[in-house]
């Protein structure tokens, strides 16, 4: 009786899996920053550097660290300036992704395909 034999080689999948994942984590953490970015308030444009500054893009954080971040981010909607940021919002992150989240998504997939 003949048959097919399969033999599938497994040694450093994992390896590769988790450096596409580490790769993907820090391309897809820039690109909502600086995709979030574009609906932060400007005045002096420190609230939209701290997040460069203040982020691990490759752990995945995105920190706007202005101490007045919070303040901005929730409670400033009806204060907002936009004569320097016609797209100025409260809740930035949550407009960028509304905005842009199939484009992470594809920017993760193109990151994975890459690499594995």
């Amino acid at each position: 009786m003949s048959g097919v034999r399969i033999k599938i080689q497994t040694t450093g999948i994992k390896d590769k899996i988790k450096n596409a994942g580490k790769i993907a984590t820090e391309a897809v953490s820039v690109q909502v920053a600086v995709d979030s970015n574009k609906y932060v308030a400007k005045d002096t444009g420190f609230l939209e550097a701290s997040v460069f500054s203040d982020s691990n893009f490759a752990k995945g954080q995105i920190i706007w660290g202005a101490s007045y971040a919070v303040y901005a981010y929730y409670i400033m909607r009806n204060q907002l300036r936009t004569d320097k940021n016609p797209n100025a919002s409260h809740l930035w992150f949550e407009v960028a992704k509304t905005q842009h989240l199939s484009d992470w998504i594809h920017l993760a997939n193109n990151v994975y395909k890459k690499e594995l």
